[in-house]
């Protein structure tokens, strides 16, 4: 399936669109790479507003309560990112530029099927990794 994004006006599949509820069929009318576009220039021209808002110590102890929260549920979450994390800067294991399933060079991450075996996972771009979980 295909949709035009509104902004660059050109006709992608619809795995370019990020998923929007409020929307009659269910995406967001501008692509991802539009969407990422303007975050960037919103985040150039609004440097100091960011930079104050992610240092404010309230965010740093929230984020902070959220990490303890999923350590104390989700420990083996906890280890099995970390011995992933490390193997790849020991260059144990090769992180892939692309996305398995839809090939994209986004925000690459590793998604586990079994904590277990941490060093088996699948490289998967943020959407892909989240439309999986979802089904879970």
């Amino acid at each position: 399936m295909d949709k035009e994004c509104i902004k660059c006006n050109s006709i992608k599949n619809i795995k370019e669109f990020y998923k929007g509820k409020s929307y009659s069929d269910g995406y967001r009318s501008k692509c991802k790479n539009c969407i990422l576009q303007e975050c960037k220039e919103y985040r150039m021209e609004n440097k100091d507003k960011i930079k104050k808002y992610e240092r404010s110590p309230n965010r740093a102890l929230k984020r902070r309560e959220r990490f303890k929260e999923e350590c104390l549920k989700f420990p083996e979450k906890i280890i099995a990112r970390r011995i992933l994390r490390k193997a790849i800067n020991k260059k144990q294991i090769l992180k892939p530029s692309n996305c398995s399933i839809c090939g994209s060079n986004m925000n690459i991450e590793g998604h586990h099927n079994d904590y277990s075996e941490p060093l088996n996972v699948i490289w998967l771009c943020v959407s892909c990794h989240k439309e999986i979980h979802n089904k879970h």
